[in-house]
Parts: structure tokens; C-alpha cells; sequence
């Protein structure tokens, strides 16, 4: 009897272990005597918990002696040091003086670029002259760093206003910006082509001109990117009304100008063709 329960339960162990071997606990041993090191799930979080904690306060108690210990709520700093009101900027609530105070306050602390650029941006959708003085005085400070440069043009070309289009040609003929600079033609006339669409397709179609104005500018000098430029406007099937014949109407300029290249060529006369 003592061999056959033996044998039952060395059965029984034997499918118990058929998933491989069970993790050890913490002051639990092996069939060789060595200690288990493995920790539940829950003693490696309450193991965890106090640093996290630790890091938290310390990273409150960094972002409040940077914005110099005010408990204002639109002192400078004030923003940086918390966290909700400078995730509202990010979200897009946009309205009322609160907001602009939040940001100008975001952009004067400077505490890093991604916040400087979050303030810029809540400025940069409203009609307020805070935001001609802001993004003036951002570009004064930078101008020297390209980087921040192509930051900048891109900022003002995405932004969803009514008035973007003219805002692109102004800014084209803005001592920043280099015709024949790759970066900057993708920050400014990229940006408005492919990532904003509002501004491009604008019911009066004036969204389109200075696209193709520029298209056929450039494709002499970089037919590359003319052709990548062109591309934002070959889904022209897709629109209804004015739209689809100004866009019709802007492949077939750039198609037929002297100057096309090949590429960009092909690009148009497939899309006209589809």
C-alpha cells in the first residue's frame, strides 16, 4: 500500500510539473535546498511603491523652487509646477484670457523647450496681439539655432486659423526662410501641405495657389521635393464642388509648366488621368 500510494503521488507530481517548473517564493527551497529569490507580483510593487513615491515628491518639490515658491495661479512657473493646468494647454482648451496668462506664463518661465513651444502654440491658434509679440520675440532669441528655426516656421503653418494662408505667404517671404533650403521648405510649405489639412483645402481655394505657385518655383532647383510637395493635392476625386476643380485646375498648371520635371510630371498627369 505504501509503494502504490508512492507511486499515485509521484504521478500526481509528475502532471503538476508538466508546465515546467513553479517560480519559487521568497524563503521557499528546491528539491537541491537553495533558497528561492523570486518575488510575488504584489511584494514587487509594495517593494516599489515608496521609491515611486520618493520621485514624485521630488520632482514636485524641484518644479516649485523653479517657479520660485508662488502659489499664484498665473505666476511665472506656476504652470510648470502643475501638471493638469499645463496638460490643458496641450488638449487644445484654447479659450478666454485664463489661457493666454497660462501660456504666456509657460513661455517666459522657459524651463524646456516643449513647454516654451506648448505656450507658443495655444498663442499661435488665437488673434490676440500676444501672439504676434510672443512668437516675435521667440524667433529673436533663436534665430541663430536652425533647429529651432524649422520649429518655429512649422508652428505657424499648422496652426487652424482662418487667416493661415496669408500667414504662409508672409512667412515666405520672412528673412527665416531659405527657398532653397531643404529644411525649411519642409517645415513651412511641407508643414501646410500634409499637416494641415483645414488651411489647404480652404472653401475659397486659395489654399492651393501658393502651393503650386511654389511647386512650380522649386522644380528646376530640387524636382524632388516639388514632387513630394505636388503629391498632397493628386486625391482631387475625393472633394465636391469648387475644391475638385481648383485642384484640378493647380495639377494641370504644374503639369504643363515648362519647368516640371519628370517626376513630378508623371505624378500629375496619373493623377488627372485616374
Amino acid at each position: 500500500m505504501k509503494k502504490g500510494n508512492a507511486s499515485a503521488n509521484a504521478g500526481k507530481a509528475s502532471k503538476a510539473n508538466i508546465g515546467g517548473p513553479r517560480p519559487l517564493l521568497q524563503g521557499t527551497t528546491d528539491a537541491r535546498g537553495a533558497v528561492g529569490t523570486r518575488r510575488t507580483p504584489r511584494q514587487r510593487t509594495s517593494r516599489l511603491r515608496p521609491r515611486v513615491l520618493r520621485r514624485q515628491s521630488h520632482g514636485r518639490a524641484n518644479a516649485a523652487s523653479r517657479a520660485g515658491g508662488s502659489d499664484l495661479p498665473h505666476a511665472p512657473g506656476a504652470v510648470a509646477a502643475r501638471g493638469p493646468e499645463a496638460l490643458s494647454l496641450v488638449r487644445g482648451q484654447y479659450g478666454g484670457a485664463k489661457y493666454t496668462r497660462r501660456a504666456c506664463a509657460t513661455i517666459n518661465v522657459e524651463h524646456n523647450m516643449t513647454d516654451v513651444i506648448a505656450g507658443l502654440r495655444v498663442l499661435s491658434h488665437l488673434d490676440i496681439p500676444e501672439r504676434d509679440e510672443e512668437l516675435n520675440a521667440f524667433y529673436e532669441k533663436w534665430k541663430h539655432d536652425p533647429l529651432v528655426t524649422d520649429k518655429w516656421l512649422a508652428l505657424q503653418a499648422t496652426v487652424k486659423r482662418d487667416n493661415v494662408v496669408e500667414d504662409v505667404k508672409r512667412l515666405m517671404e520672412h528673412p527665416a526662410f531659405n527657398r532653397r533650403n531643404p529644411n525649411r521648405i519642409r517645415s513651412l510649405i511641407g508643414a501646410f501641405a500634409t499637416a494641415n489639412f483645414e488651411g489647404l483645402h480652404r472653401a475659397d481655394g486659395e489654399g492651393y495657389r501658393p502651393l503650386t505657385d511654389f511647386v512650380i518655383e522649386l522644380n528646376p532647383v530640387n524636382p524632388q521635393i516639388a514632387s513630394r510637395l505636388v503629391q498632397a493635392m493628386i486625391r482631387w476625386r475625393r472633394f465636391g464642388g469648387d475644391r475638385k476643380s481648383c485642384l484640378r485646375d493647380q495639377l494641370d498648371r504644374v503639369g504643363s509648366a515648362s519647368t516640371c520635371s519628370d517626376n513630378t510630371y508623371e505624378i500629375c498627369s496619373r493623377a488627372l488621368e485616374r
